[in-house]
């Protein structure tokens, strides 16, 4: 019984530690970008731990912190619920599956930035060309209206 104590403050210590790391993430970006387009051919949300705004911009990798709009309770909730359907290990994935926007299909564009890193991965829409476990995600995104 006297051992109990310690090994109960270690665990809660470890539990502890492990909600801190997963409530850190800083901003995640996820939209939809296509190379030959004019105007905005980045089109996407942002999202923080406390808001969702949607994001445009010339590229993906222009994005600036004016292109941000707050969104309706509406969509912050579909765009929630799309990110749900990301895989827990996301920040394993590659760099890049397939390749997105090579025959003006788009690409999928996710940017995860946790303590300073940011992790991207492109992906291509078309069937086959992603993992299996993207797949609901890569439908989720598509099917989504972006503003332009």
């Amino acid at each position: 019984m006297k051992h109990f104590l310690p090994f109960a403050l270690v665990v809660l210590t470890m539990l502890s530690c492990g909600v801190r790391i997963g409530s850190e993430k800083e901003d995640t970006i996820i939209g939809v970008y296509c190379g030959m387009c004019q105007g905005s051919c980045f089109q996407g949300y942002s999202i923080t731990n406390d808001s969702v705004s949607s994001v445009s911009s010339k590229y993906y990798d222009k994005i600036d912190s004016s292109s941000r709009a707050k969104v309706s309770p509406e969509e912050e909730k579909k765009v929630r619920d799309l990110l749900k359907l990301l895989p827990g290990n996301i920040n394993e994935y590659d760099r890049k599956y397939g390749c997105p926007d090579c025959h003006d299909q788009c690409g999928i564009y996710i940017s995860l930035k946790t303590e300073g890193n940011e992790k991207i991965i492109l992906i291509d829409p078309d069937e086959g060309k992603h993992p299996k476990e993207l797949a609901p995600f890569v439908l989720g995104i598509r099917s989504l209206t972006f503003t332009k």
